[in-house]
């Protein structure tokens, strides 16, 4: 969608989780600030 960066996916203050963190583990958004965290160390570790 266009506007994916506003979404709960990424953020918690999105229009589907609205600050609420058990929604957004609800939402999947655990599982992706776990791989862009992951993917972020990954990078920083190559560039150490």
């Amino acid at each position: 969608p266009p506007d994916s960066m506003g979404h709960s996916l990424l953020f918690l203050w999105g229009p589907e989780a609205q600050w609420n963190f058990t929604r957004w583990c609800q939402l999947g958004g655990l599982w992706s600030f776990i791989a862009l965290h992951g993917a972020f160390g990954l990078i920083g570790f190559c560039l150490r």
